[in-house]
């Protein structure tokens, strides 16, 4: 069996799909501002009992956050970091994913969400295939950390985004940005 759920500003919705008999069972319950995980949690167990359920007949959750996306949307929240590969800085900026008039040489392109001064680049490479070319540097993720630090520390509340290729190195750039930064989400 799978659920789905999203998160949206006003309600958060539930969709529990049995392939097995057929059956589509749909929640929905006011979405909790305070702390978002409550209206999940409640719906969750309140869409199981609805359908007979126990936790353990569930084998898969999907996962969507309507208001983390209308957020970014309307760029309100924290101030962000990026920290990423070395290369890779300007990616964001440079924006060549959504062109909306290919051949206009003047279009003003929306500001980027991150500005590049916040974006800090770090030593590693994932080849193409997954593999590790160059393994993470450490030092750099300290150097990043450090210089964004510098840079924010007349900011109330920061978000640190390290969309590193593989977990392991993920861990690692959030929990240094932690440890130097409490301040940071």
């Amino acid at each position: 069996m799978r659920v789905g759920f999203d998160i949206g500003g006003t309600f958060t919705d539930f969709v529990l799909e049995d392939p097995e008999h057929g059956h589509l069972f749909l929640h929905k319950i006011p979405t909790t501002p305070a702390d978002f995980t409550r209206a999940a949690l409640a719906g969750l167990d309140e869409l199981v009992a609805k359908g007979e359920l126990q936790p353990g007949d569930i084998d898969t959750i999907l996962h969507a956050t309507t208001v983390a996306t209308n957020a970014i949307l309307e760029r309100r929240g924290s101030h962000t970091v990026l920290i990423t590969t070395r290369g890779f800085r300007d990616v964001l900026i440079i924006g060549r994913q959504k062109r909306y008039n290919t051949y206009d040489l003047y279009l003003d392109k929306p500001a980027p969400l991150i500005a590049r001064r916040f974006i800090y680049e770090v030593d590693e490479r994932i080849g193409h295939d997954g593999e590790v070319v160059r393994p993470l540097d450490l030092a750099s993720v300290d150097r990043a950390i450090s210089q964004s630090r510098k840079a924010t520390r007349n900011l109330p509340r920061l978000r640190c985004c390290t969309p590193m290729p593989t977990p392991r190195m993920s861990r690692r750039s959030v929990r240094g940005c932690a440890n130097a930064c409490p301040n940071w989400m």
